[in-house]
């Protein structure tokens, strides 16, 4: 089963787990986006940039970024411009200060109560857990400048909010809906659209400790192969390593590997409403096993047609014709 059959009208039963998994699997695959491929080279440079390390080129022999050498001169010091031009950026955005405001459907008082409230509602929010949403937003902004599309994902969480007994007289949350920033490399767009509101689906891939998957979802998971391929912190410090002179000296970065037994790939696909699922559908995928696949989106679609994904994406240079954009330290 492909991904375009999935949108086509079903006449047999509907996929099975199996065929299911395959297809969250062909979302995931790397291979199959040249667009991607190529802006993450980038992101990594824009990175390496940011945090210091200048002096580097990119080795075709190695698919990586190596130390660049001036054996003439040496590797004088140089000043880190793009640090500046990003905090100078992320000041330009933070400084404006948004009120929320929601405006009446119509001028009855019923409505406009109604709007008052969602508006106090809206700005009690952004007050939550010592304002953590600002600094999501802080975030969301350096990745914006380096990476050129940065998202935020707005969720239920459970975890959250406050404690009260439930009718079995077990202790329980009320639950929040949050906001966090995900990172550009854990975010798997639909390869054949170029803006958000087109695509079909959306994948968010991210690794979770397979303690915390089997205790939540009651399964048993097989640990991730490759989890360095997919872990963007232990790459960015296995980069430094390489092409820094001093700062991976001494360090073995075997020891990045070795915690690789404790997690798994936890990877999540939020499908638009089509003919065969009208409120949209969402599957969660735990190593090689379906765990969850619900006939709806995260975000209830509504009986009008309206329908929204998890992810709210941010862009800085657009380019034409392609999703991902261009941040404003390639300029």
């Amino acid at each position: 089963m492909s991904i375009t059959d999935l949108f086509k009208k079903r006449s047999g039963p509907a996929p099975s787990p199996e065929q299911t998994a395959r297809l969250v699997v062909d979302i995931f695959d790397d291979n199959l986006d040249i667009a991607r491929n190529m802006v993450q080279r980038v992101w990594w440079r824009n990175m390496l940039y940011y945090i210091g390390e200048q002096w580097l080129e990119y080795s075709r022999a190695t698919r990586s970024f190596i130390p660049r050498y001036r054996p003439e001169q040496g590797n004088p010091p140089v000043s880190n411009e793009i640090r500046e031009y990003v905090r100078s950026v992320k000041a330009m955005l933070l400084n404006q200060k948004l009120v929320p405001s929601i405006a009446p459907n119509t001028n009855e008082q019923e409505d406009r109560d109604a709007a008052k409230l969602g508006q106090e509602l809206l700005t009690w929010m952004e007050g939550l857990n010592d304002q953590e949403i600002a600094d999501e937003k802080e975030k969301m902004i350096i990745w914006m400048a380096l990476a050129g599309t940065a998202f935020l994902r707005t969720f239920a969480e459970k975890d959250l909010g406050r404690v009260f007994l439930g009718d079995d007289g077990q202790s329980m949350r009320t639950g929040e809906v949050t906001t966090e920033n995900i990172i550009p490399f854990n975010v798997f767009p639909d390869r054949m659209a170029d803006r958000m509101r087109k695509m079909r689906y959306i994948g968010i891939q991210t690794l979770k400790p397979i303690e915390w998957v089997e205790d939540t979802f009651q399964i048993k998971v097989n640990p991730t192969e490759n989890v360095m391929a997919m872990d963007y912190q232990r790459r960015l410090m296995r980069l430094v390593g390489q092409v820094s002179p001093w700062k991976g000296y001494g360090l073995e970065t075997q020891s990045l590997d070795l915690d690789a037994e404790q997690t798994c790939l936890f990877r999540e696909v939020e499908f638009r409403p089509n003919i065969n699922y009208p409120k949209g559908r969402y599957v969660a995928m735990a190593g090689d096993k379906i765990i969850i696949d619900k006939p709806r989106m995260p975000i209830m679609a509504q009986d009008d047609g309206t329908w929204f994904f998890t992810i709210t994406d941010f862009h800085y240079n657009f380019v034409p014709g392609r999703f991902w954009s261009d941040g404003g330290v390639n300029d």
